[in-house]
């Protein structure tokens, strides 16, 4: 659900009318000519949306797109305070600042919650433990860097039938 969401969300900056509201929505010292156009910029961050929300899908790039799409709710949150801020100019398109804020917080836990899930079950690989046990990766707080998951700090437990 979540990545048809971000997929949707990159394939509305493709769209004239949004396109164009995109681009205003960005600061003008944030735009620049050539590659750094608002167009080019806008087109980018649709292309990132909608790659982000495809890798949400595999298995093998959930990580990778998760921590990628955390990464460009940080980077694009200035040109909705841009918006916020000029809501005259923007009108709809412009979501008040703190439900906007609240809006960004939600997605990024839920990105968190889906690109490294908080309890998964290993059974497999030749240290697995016998069919009457199973060993579950419990997270906790932190940054983990010997495995799948860079959000969390995790603990080996053994369950007993």
């Amino acid at each position: 659900m979540l990545a048809l969401v971000f997929v949707a969300m990159g394939v509305g900056h493709f769209v004239p009318l949004m396109q164009h509201t995109m681009v205003a929505m960005i600061p003008p010292r944030l735009r620049g000519r050539g590659l750094l156009s608002g167009r080019n910029l806008v087109i980018f961050t649709g292309l990132c949306e909608i790659a982000g929300g495809i890798g949400l899908l595999l298995s093998q790039t959930r990580l990778a797109a998760g921590i990628c799409l955390l990464v460009f709710l940080i980077v694009v949150f200035p040109a909705n305070v841009h918006a916020a801020r000029n809501r005259e100019r923007f009108g709809a398109a412009a979501f008040p600042l703190v439900p906007r804020l609240i809006f960004q917080l939600v997605l990024m836990a839920l990105l968190v919650g889906q690109s490294c899930p908080l309890d998964h079950v290993e059974t497999s690989g030749a240290d697995a433990p016998a069919p009457s046990k199973r060993r579950l990766l419990r997270h906790r707080g932190c940054i983990r860097t010997d495995g799948n998951c860079l959000f969390f700090r995790a603990n080996l437990d053994w369950d007993r039938p």
